[in-house]
This record gives C-alpha cells, sequence and structure tokens, in this order.
C-alpha cells in the first residue's frame, strides 16, 4: 500500500481520542515524507515587472488651486456635459453645471438640477469639480451648446439672471446667442 493510499483510508476504528487520530495522522505524514522522491529543480521564473508607481494623491489645497487655475480662464454660465454611463432611466443623459463668481474675483463649479429660473444647487466634492471643470475646459463651445439647445436658453445670459429663449435659428443651432458668441469668442 502507498503511503498516499495509506493516507487516503478511513480512520483506524479502534482510535478512540482525538489523540490517537492526530498520532496516526503524523506517522502516515513522516511515512510519506520519507518516501517522497527528488525534487527536479524548475527553471527560474522571469522576474514579475515593477510596479507603476502610483500617481501622487493630491491634497484639497493642491486640487483647489488647480481648479481656480482653469476656472480662472472660463466664462460665468450654464454648461451641460454628458453623462459616461448609458441614460436608458429616463433622466437626461447630461449633467448641468454652473460656474459662479465666488469670494471676490474667484469663481466655482456647482452642479445644477431642475429648469431654467428654478435651478437647485448641488455642491460637489473637489474631484468632480475638477473632472467637470477639465470637461468643459476642453470644448467650452460643445459644453455651452449642449446646455443652450437642451433648455432652449442662453447659458450665458442664464447665469446673468436673464432668461433669454434662443429664437434666432442660427442661436438655436449653434445653443448660444451671437452677442454672447461674439463676448466669449465662440463659433456662431
Amino acid at each position: 500500500m502507498t503511503a498516499m493510499a495509506t493516507y487516503n483510508r478511513p480512520w483506524n476504528r479502534s482510535a478512540t481520542s482525538t489523540r490517537e487520530v492526530a498520532t496516526e495522522q503524523s506517522a502516515i505524514l513522516r511515512s510519506m515524507r520519507s518516501h517522497t522522491a527528488t525534487v527536479v529543480s524548475r527553471p527560474a521564473a522571469t522576474p514579475a515587472p515593477a510596479p507603476k508607481p502610483a500617481a501622487p494623491v493630491k491634497s484639497k489645497r493642491e486640487l483647489f488651486a488647480e481648479i481656480d487655475a482653469m476656472l480662472a480662464g472660463l466664462p460665468t454660465g450654464f454648461y451641460a456635459q454628458p453623462k459616461r454611463e448609458d441614460a436608458t432611466n429616463g433622466n437626461r443623459p447630461f449633467y448641468f453645471f454652473k460656474i459662479h463668481p465666488f469670494r471676490g474675483d474667484k469663481k466655482r463649479i456647482v452642479m445644477v438640477t431642475g429648469g431654467v429660473g428654478a435651478f437647485t444647487e448641488i455642491p460637489m466634492k473637489a474631484l468632480w469639480q475638477l473632472r467637470a471643470v477639465q470637461g468643459i475646459a476642453r470644448d467650452l463651445a460643445a459644453a455651452a451648446a449642449l446646455f443652450g439647445k437642451e433648455t432652449s436658453t442662453c447659458g450665458f445670459c442664464a447665469a446673468k439672471g436673464r432668461r433669454s429663449p434662443l429664437t434666432h435659428p442660427r442661436s438655436v443651432a449653434a445653443g448660444y446667442g451671437k452677442d454672447c458668441a461674439e463676448l466669449h469668442g465662440l463659433p456662431w
């Protein structure tokens, strides 16, 4: 009988205590060790590539400094960004944002919900603010146009408290009016 067959056989029925069972198991394992074949050495595996260093984590102060620097170059107004996930649950497939003056010459960005003239501002965490500002800064004209086309209102005028419905066919197509396009250097 091989050592493995001995190890797998039912335990001695006469062993009544756990100590006796443990002693029998130890004897079987010792006999298995003494009968092991010579182990063939394997070639050394190629070393795993070194892990990439983690990106340095920015503090909130550094994040807000970056956000402030990006917001300084963007005009006050309402913007829209498409949602990343598939919006099949009946909600709008966009996020609306408002860039507004904050503490003197600084600006802040907030998420908004509701309708023009009745928007509810929702504060966002710093990382979300940074992602929203980056998306708007990447294509200012598209973000402003998306808001205007979705709400039929100029986002720049709405931020100033004027509800300016887009009526001119070219303004409706652009998503903002001619005056705001000239003021902010956007195509019209």
